[in-house]
């Protein structure tokens, strides 16, 4: 990914108050195989960090969803400490 282009549209976009969703429902990440065994998890490359973006991937099982947050550690651990918001995580 080009960062500087990234930054680009992420700032014409709305700077610190926005979120950026990517996904690619046509890359079955999960049924790829290169010989090392069933992939347990996904993660995007490390040229894709922006504050507040979220990559999403299906997940291992039918109907479920991986998802990649990129998130300040400042709003972090705002979300941590919001019990409404735990309610909804599992692990």
């Amino acid at each position: 990914t080009n960062v500087s282009f990234t930054y680009m549209i992420y700032s014409r976009m709305g700077g610190d108050d926005t979120i950026l969703v990517t996904s690619s429902p046509r890359f079955q990440v999960y049924s790829n195989g290169f010989g090392w065994g069933k992939p347990i998890g996904v993660r995007a490359g490390p040229s894709n960090k922006t504050n507040g973006k979220l990559v999403v991937f299906p997940g291992t099982e039918e109907g479920s969803i991986d998802v990649q947050t990129t998130l300040w550690s400042d709003v972090l651990m705002k979300l941590l400490a919001d019990v409404k918001i735990l309610e909804h995580v599992t692990d």
